[in-house]
């Protein structure tokens, strides 16, 4: 072996060898010669590697791309690796210079560049397999393709934004576009139809959403849809009913009533749709807003999701949940449910049915069968609930009284009421008639710890009052006081009826003999309360109220003839004066009369022993 030359350095390390007439073999006219390199052991500088095409941030055209770079490294390159979009890393084609210290390089039959936003990472090698940095270079693949976007629907029915008019349309594949519809007047949004979307990021929840954004993919079709506005005259307006316990969720034992699951809800829905409300439950008044769907089903948030979630402080969330029904001649109610949740479990469901206010004192106006030209005036009355007397709820656990309230409805349909429970609880409730002449009867009371709630019907056809229900939900609290300190917290039913009043010169009671300065032609009696047996006395009506006799001192009376409210005092058997209250009932049956409680009188020292007694008076 022959060195042809040697002059070995840190630029340049390769000699030439030429082999001639080798020991043991032919003789070799021409010396075969070589070159070759040495390779350092201690070599550990990292080669470099660029990127020359695609430019960084290019939008390159679907066809026109290319791969090219350039590498370089101090003793020598040895190969380039390329990934597209986080591939396998697969070797470009080097083109490496004689000296073995750099090389171009490219990609002669690269992959398709997905459609949109590209990665393209590089790396080299040298011939002591040292690595480079991986250089990363970001660019767009324009594929254009047709965006078909459509409207369906009335003719003029609605409107798309710019740039979709409606028609085909070609658009970059994998770019994201924002297109929203606006429906003309008369008409409102339908939701979108969409097929071909896979990869568009197009979810079924976005497509009930007037804007709707997405990333273009091939064979996209997109359809706007439009209907005339559901949301008509019938189904517009103001709704409001009582939030009621389940009695079958959840199964198997439904919810037991409780002041925490029964409450009202108010809602007004708008000629697009939209509602606002409150929600009056467990003492707290929430706000609830949102948006029914054509299909009357409520949505809420930018999500549109099909349930609300109501924030409390310092209580577990509620889960609202509501339904329109969208039929003009159907029942005109919204319907829902009230979710409480305990940890993964279900704490109680409640229902309600919303009624919508039917009457609007102008073009519907209430009937005057029940109302008159003017507003009418109404009282009420909340009686004794002796049925309910068990081994559980004696006397000594629930009025004995009756409770009592005047009332007035107006041409357009709004009742309100005010009176005391017989427990001599002030209570108030105010709402509006529905098309079947039902209005709600919610009141908090007890600090907003209790409450009463119900639905009453409007029907001057029975035979004993004008106004009914059989069954208004009362809900007290434990309190310290000397009447009834254990309450009622898993509620008792009362029932409550109403007749119209009219003051005098019209008869104050039906069947009034003349009066007696005497005897009178009216009792009041007073019985519970503490009472050993009841006790009567004498009164004449007429214009007003007055005791028979005059003289009788153990008592005392006055009457509101505009009201038809009545009090007073009597000599209780212990010796104390209790007084006493309640409201005349007009209407023509087993009620007419005079109805009211009172309270019997707190010792010096309570003693919890008190109790609600019952007054009523009756023509003779």
């Amino acid at each position: 072996v022959t060195i042809l030359a040697d002059s070995l350095s840190e630029a340049n390390e390769s000699f030439t060898l030429a082999l001639s007439n080798p020991t043991g073999g032919a003789i070799v006219a021409t010396p075969s010669t070589t070159t070759v390199r040495i390779i350092d052991a201690i070599d550990t500088t990292a080669p470099t590697v660029t990127i020359t095409a695609p430019a960084s941030g290019a939008n390159i055209n679907e066809g026109a791309f290319v791969i090219t770079g350039t590498a370089a490294d101090n003793k020598g390159v040895q190969r380039v690796e390329y990934s597209l979009n986080g591939s396998a890393f697969t070797n470009a084609t080097c083109n490496i210079a004689t000296n073995g210290l750099s090389a171009t390089w490219s990609v002669p039959s690269p992959p398709e560049p997905t459609p949109g936003s590209n990665s393209l990472s590089v790396r080299s090698f040298d011939t002591r397999n040292n690595p480079s940095a991986l250089v990363t270079r970001n660019f767009n693949y324009v594929v254009q393709r047709p965006l078909m976007v459509s409207l369906s629907g009335p003719a003029n029915s609605g409107t798309l934004t710019a740039p979709f008019p409606g028609t085909d349309s070609t658009k970059k594949v994998g770019y994201r576009y924002t297109i929203s519809a606006t429906a003309r007047t008369g008409y409102v949004f339908n939701g979108w139809t969409a097929n071909g979307v896979n990869g568009t990021g197009i979810t079924p929840a976005m497509l009930a959403n007037s804007s709707l954004t997405f990333t273009h993919q091939e064979g996209l079709e997109i359809t706007a849809n439009f209907i005339a506005n559901p949301f008509v005259t019938a189904i517009t307006g103001s709704y409001s009913g009582i939030v009621w316990p389940s009695s079958t969720q959840p199964v198997p034992n439904g919810s037991a009533p409780s002041h925490e699951n029964t409450g009202h809800l108010t809602i007004a829905v708008t000629g697009t749709g939209s509602f606002t409300g409150t929600l009056k439950v467990d003492g707290l008044s929430l706000p609830v807003a949102g948006v029914f769907d054509n299909a009357g089903v409520a949505r809420f948030g930018a999500t549109k999701a099909t349930s609300f979630t109501l924030m409390r402080a310092s209580k577990p969330d509620l889960e609202l949940s509501l339904q329109l029904d969208m039929n003009p001649l159907g029942s005109t109610e919204v319907t829902g449910t009230l979710v409480q949740r305990l940890r993964s479990l279900i704490k109680f469901v409640s229902v309600m049915s919303l009624s919508r206010h039917h009457y609007n004192g102008m073009s519907v106006k209430v009937s005057p069968v029940l109302a008159g030209t003017a507003s009418q005036r109404y009282t009420l009355i909340l009686p004794a609930m002796d049925d309910q007397l068990t081994a559980y709820f004696t006397p000594a656990d629930f009025p004995q009284g009756t409770g009592y309230a005047t009332g007035t409805l107006s041409t357009a349909g709004a009742m309100v009421i005010a009176g005391r429970l017989a427990d001599h609880t002030v209570f108030s409730a105010s709402s509006s008639l529905s098309k079947a002449n039902q209005f709600a009867v919610f009141s908090t009371l007890y600090s907003l710890k209790g409450c009463i709630a119900g639905t009453m019907t409007v029907d001057p056809s029975l035979a004993d009052s004008d106004l009914h229900t059989d069954g208004l939900l009362w809900f007290r609290p434990y309190q310290n006081t000397q009447w009834y300190r254990f309450g009622w917290d898993e509620g008792i039913s009362v029932s409550c009826y109403g007749a119209r009043y009219t003051p005098p010169p019209a008869a104050l009671l039906p069947n009034l003999s003349a009066p007696d300065a005497s005897l009178g032609n009216a009792g009041i009696t007073f019985a519970a309360g503490l009472l050993p047996t009841s006790i009567t006395r004498n009164v004449n009506l007429s214009s007003g109220m007055a005791k028979a006799p005059a003289t009788d001192a153990s008592f005392t009376t006055a009457l509101t003839p505009s009201t038809g409210l009545f009090s007073g005092t009597f000599l209780h058997s212990d010796g104390t004066r209790p007084g006493y209250q309640g409201v005349l009932f007009q209407k023509t049956g087993v009620l007419a009369g005079g109805h009211g409680y009172f309270m019997s009188t707190q010792p010096r020292v309570i003693d919890y022993l008190g109790e609600s007694g019952r007054m009523t008076l009756l023509a003779k």
